[in-house]
C-alpha cells in the first residue's frame, strides 16, 4: 500500500506556532489539540467529524525538526508561508508529497526566505522549480516512487518517523469552512 500523505518539516522547534500556521493558511482551530501516542494518532487523525468542513492535522518535534503531518495535501502548497517563515525564522522548510492512488510524488525546499527547489511529477509527468540540489541527485523524476521523496527529505534532514516515535503527537481539528485554501 502506498503513501497517501504530505509532510511539512520545519527546521527548528516550531511546536508552539503550529496553530498560528493553520490560521495562516486559512484554518480555524476548532477546540484545543488532542495529545497522542504513537498507538494513538493514526486513529485520531482518521477519525470522522460529524461535520464535513472539519479535518485534522497532526504536529510534533524530533530530532530539531517540527512536523505538520497534512492527510488533505494541501499544506505544501502554501509557497507564500513557507518563505515568510524561512525569511523571518532563518531557516529551511521541507514539504513533501506522496499520493500512490494518483501517483503524485515531489519536495519543496524553501531556505532562509526563498524557494529552493520545488519538483512535483503526476504521473510521470514533472513540472519543476529551481536548480536541481544535490540531495536528488540520482533520482529519474518520472519514475519516483515514495521511497525517493523520503531519501530527498531525510538528505536534507527532515526524517519522517513514521508516525512511529515514542513522543506526544498533537492532533488539530481545524475548519476550513470560511478559509480560502487556493493558496
Amino acid at each position: 500500500m502506498s503513501l497517501h500523505i504530505s509532510v511539512v518539516s520545519i527546521e527548528g522547534d516550531y511546536l508552539d506556532n503550529v496553530p498560528q500556521m493553520f490560521e495562516l493558511a486559512g484554518y480555524r482551530l476548532d477546540g484545543p489539540p488532542w495529545v497522542c501516542n504513537r498507538q494513538t494518532v493514526g486513529d485520531a487523525l482518521i477519525s470522522e467529524s460529524s461535520r464535513r468542513n472539519v479535518v485534522r492535522k497532526a504536529a510534533y518535534q524530533l530530532h530539531g525538526w517540527t512536523y505538520i503531518v497534512d492527510s488533505e495535501l494541501v499544506l505544501m502548497f502554501q509557497p507564500e508561508l513557507w518563505i515568510k517563515h524561512t525569511h523571518d525564522h532563518q531557516n529551511q522548510v521541507v514539504c513533501w508529497l506522496c499520493e500512490g492512488v494518483s501517483g503524485t510524488y515531489g519536495f519543496s525546499l524553501f531556505d532562509r526566505g526563498r524557494l529552493v527547489r520545488e519538483v512535483l511529477s503526476i504521473d510521470g509527468v514533472v513540472e519543476a522549480k529551481g536548480q536541481s540540489i544535490p540531495e536528488e541527485s540520482g533520482i529519474d523524476w518520472p519514475e519516483a516512487f515514495e521511497s525517493e521523496i523520503l531519501s530527498v527529505a531525510s538528505a536534507l534532514g527532515a526524517t519522517y518517523d513514521g508516525l512511529e516515535s515514542d513522543i506526544p503527537y498533537r492532533v488539530y481539528q481545524l475548519d476550513w469552512t470560511m478559509s480560502d485554501l487556493s493558496g
